[in-house]
C-alpha cells in the first residue's frame, strides 16, 4: 500500500500541475494568433480572371481579387502592350508589403489576345501584359473586389 502525501505535498503537486497546464495553454494560443496573423501578412490577393465579350470590338476583362480594392489611376491612357492600374487594397488587416506576387493568364479569345496580370507590382500595380497591342480603359469594377478594364484589339 502506498503511503498517503501529506496535505501540504498534495497542493504544492496540483500547484506545480496547474501551472504547467497554464504554460502549455498559454504556448498554444501564441502559436495560433502567429499562425493567423502570417496568414493576413502574407496574402495572395490576385483572385481570377474573368473576360466578357461585349458588343461590337469590345471585350470587358474582369479582375477580382480576395480583399476590397479601390482604383486609383491606370497607365499609359489608350492602348499599349502593358497597362498598370494603380490600387490601393482596402481590406482590414492586409498590409502591402506582405502581398505574395502572383500572377494569372488568360488564354485569349476571338476578341482578347492572350494576357497574363500580375499582382502586386512595383508601386501596388496591378500589371497587365497582352500578346498584341490593345486599347483599353480600366476602371473600378462592378463591386468593391473588382477592377474592370474594357479592352479591343487593334487592327493593323
Amino acid at each position: 500500500m502506498k503511503p498517503m502525501l501529506a496535505a501540504g505535498n498534495s497542493a504544492l503537486a496540483l500547484r506545480d500541475c496547474a501551472a504547467g497546464c497554464l504554460r502549455a495553454f498559454l504556448s498554444a494560443t501564441f502559436f495560433v494568433c502567429a499562425a493567423l496573423a502570417t496568414s493576413v501578412a502574407h496574402a495572395q490577393l490576385l483572385d481570377g480572371l474573368d473576360v466578357v465579350d461585349g458588343e461590337g470590338d469590345a471585350s470587358q476583362v474582369l479582375v477580382r481579387f480576395a480583399a476590397p480594392v479601390q482604383f486609383l489611376r491606370q497607365t499609359p491612357l489608350g492602348s499599349g502592350r502593358t497597362l498598370r492600374v494603380y490600387i490601393q487594397v482596402t481590406g482590414p488587416g492586409v498590409q502591402p508589403g506582405g502581398l505574395i506576387p502572383t500572377t494569372l493568364r488568360f488564354p485569349g479569345s476571338a476578341r482578347v489576345p492572350p494576357f497574363s496580370a500580375t499582382f502586386p507590382e512595383t508601386g501596388n500595380a496591378l500589371l497587365l501584359v497582352f500578346e498584341r497591342e490593345v486599347s483599353f480603359s480600366a476602371g473600378p469594377g462592378p463591386d468593391s473586389r473588382s477592377i474592370a478594364v474594357a479592352v479591343s484589339a487593334l487592327r493593323h
